[in-house]
């Protein structure tokens, strides 16, 4: 897992998956882990430990919500995006949790992520809380021009691809709603690259001023 610089410019292809990190900190910040989860694939989690497998709960996140939160699981949203990386486009995975997920959440209601639009994040601003004070992303929204939908679209087919694989079962798995799979036209061969999708990038630290017109 790696941070994504900022400025950073990103694409949302797909808004439904998530996961749950964490650690319970009465077992010496003992590390808590789930496999990957989605909204229209699959919502069932298997929560474990990290370091020995140690299975902690299983089932829908409403189901287990309470007994997992209470040792310190976290739900952990995954936001595939496409990414320009060292001038390359790459699809990656943004992880959002906490207060990073709440901004999200708050700058997005009422809002479609996965429409004709891009998002920016140039800062980050200090919140505080009651235990410690913490940085979260500063968003922004712009209007997407027509060959980075095409672009975003091409990606969306891929990942799709990848998701259907990762869940194996692509028979039984409804079109995705919550992605531009609808608007998308399948291609042959990897035309992106994948960033992090088994270990997904975070987003964190600071950046200056965005300084391209138009990142795609």
């Amino acid at each position: 897992m790696e941070d994504l610089p900022l400025p950073l410019a990103f694409i949302v292809l797909d808004d439904g998956a998530f996961r749950i990190g964490g650690e319970n900190r009465a077992l010496g910040k003992r590390k808590i882990k789930s496999g990957l989860a989605h909204r229209n694939y699959n919502k069932s989690l298997t929560v474990t430990y990290s370091d020995n497998g140690s299975l902690i709960a299983q089932g829908d996140w409403q189901q287990i919500r309470e007994s997992v939160a209470a040792i310190g699981g976290k739900y952990t949203a995954v936001l595939y995006a496409l990414v320009k990386l060292d001038g390359q486009s790459k699809i990656a995975a943004i992880h959002l949790r906490g207060r990073a997920l709440s901004e999200w959440y708050k700058f997005t209601k009422g809002k479609n992520p996965t429409g004709p639009v891009y998002f920016t994040v140039t800062k980050t601003a200090k919140t505080e809380g009651t235990d410690v004070d913490s940085y979260v992303p500063v968003f922004e929204m712009h209007d997407l021009k027509a060959s980075s939908q095409e672009e975003a679209d091409a990606a969306d087919a891929i990942l799709q691809n990848w998701l259907s694989g990762y869940f194996k079962s692509p028979e039984n798995i409804p079109a995705a709603i919550n992605s531009r799979a609808s608007n998308a036209v399948p291609i042959e061969g990897d035309a992106f690259a994948f960033a992090g999708l088994e270990e997904p990038p975070a987003q964190s630290g600071t950046g200056s001023d965005f300084d391209d017109d138009l990142p795609f």
